[in-house]
């Protein structure tokens, strides 16, 4: 395991963890509790990075979700 995931985990397991006002909202607004992102992190079989969580409205992404619609 790299040294960066460990110091995630070990900040995740010390409760030393900041989430911006924009990553509350966007988790609010997907109804994303943030407990299971940081169970999810701490329980993980293998390195994950979070970068961003949400769920895309379909009516501003293309099908596929990977590009925003014009």
């Amino acid at each position: 395991m790299s040294q960066t995931i460990q110091l995630v985990l070990d900040l995740i397991a010390r409760r030393e963890v900041r989430i911006s006002d924009h990553g509350y909202d966007e988790l609010a607004d997907d109804d994303i509790l943030v407990r299971d992102i940081l169970a999810a992190a701490r329980d993980a079989s293998s390195p994950a990075i979070l970068v961003t969580a949400y769920r895309p409205d379909p009516e501003r992404w293309t099908e596929d979700f990977t590009g925003r619609k014009s």
